[in-house]
């Protein structure tokens, strides 16, 4: 009877740790980054070498990541960004740690750097160079709670904002030139080749696809349609290149360890894979794959 208490408990372990395909085929791994904000680490879990798994801490208030070119992993916090390194999370040599209210960071094609924050006045979007110089500044007056915020190839940023929650794009100058009302207070918005906009909703615990009149034509995640789950607040995704949504189902407001902290849907929205390991990390905001 002890052994076999054991052996349940350890693979109840392995599926937390892995991840369980819903559907009944193959198991599903990954490799992927994930920003923990209520312990303020970054980890990189790797399901095929679990050896080459880190955490590292990191400055409160991160929310966004990218992956740079030479191994390098760009890092939003509260008073800036950061680089750190693919391999170890070692943190480099280049940071920016002087603004306040700092939610979003992006590495921009001149190799400047996009930081997006909330002042009092309205959405900051501030552009430093290599050297941590302030190159651009923009005031978006009037628009509040900006969560992560992408620049366009076109040249326009676009982000999501509250009262009334929606997706908006802006343009250099900060006029509103698009926009979509969201189910939900939104978190990331992403413009994908075919002219949709890929949104997290927050509270409705989903992420959708939106067409350019706003229209919803998919839903990935989404708490009725996963009842069972244990789906929160919808913050970060990542979308892989077979179409399927990665959703970081953030758990606070109260409900840490209710549920898990990743989840990928496909084009049925059907749940392919989950990773939930709450001895390991608390409340994750952001996600992005790297296989």
């Amino acid at each position: 009877m002890a052994t076999r208490t054991a052996l349940r408990r350890l693979f109840i372990l392995l599926l937390a740790i892995h991840g369980v395909g819903s559907l009944g085929h193959a198991q599903v791994r990954h490799r992927f980054l994930a920003i923990d904000n209520h312990r303020n680490h970054l980890l990189l879990v790797d399901q095929f070498d679990p050896a080459k798994s880190w955490m590292v801490g990191i400055p409160p208030g991160s929310r966004d990541l990218e992956s740079l070119d030479g191994g390098k992993i760009l890092v939003s916090h509260a008073s800036g960004a950061a680089e750190y390194a693919l391999a170890s999370g070692r943190r480099l040599g280049w940071a920016v740690d002087r603004y306040n209210q700092v939610n979003s960071a992006q590495r921009l094609a001149s190799g400047n750097t996009l930081l997006g924050a909330n002042t009092p006045a309205g959405i900051a979007l501030y552009e430093v160079d290599r050297e941590g110089k302030e190159v651009g500044r923009l005031l978006l007056a009037g628009l509040k709670d900006l969560r992560l915020l992408r620049r366009l190839a076109n040249g326009n940023t676009l982000l999501t904002v509250s009262d009334p929650c929606r997706a908006v794009e802006v343009d250099p100058r900060g006029k509103v030139v698009w926009q979509a009302a969201l189910p939900g207070k939104g978190y990331e918005a992403v413009r994908l080749a075919n002219g949709n906009t890929l949104v997290s909703t927050g509270g409705e615990a989903s992420v959708v696809e939106l067409d350019p009149a706003g229209r919803t034509v998919f839903t990935a995640g989404g708490k009725r349609a996963h009842p069972g789950l244990g789906l929160d607040w919808a913050s970060g995704f990542d979308r892989l290149a077979n179409g399927n949504v990665l959703l970081a189902n953030w758990l606070g407001h109260g409900k840490l360890g209710t549920g898990p902290h990743l989840a990928e849907f496909d084009a049925q929205n059907r749940l392919v894979w989950k990773w939930e390991d709450h001895q390991q990390a608390g409340t994750i905001t952001n996600v992005l794959l790297l296989e």
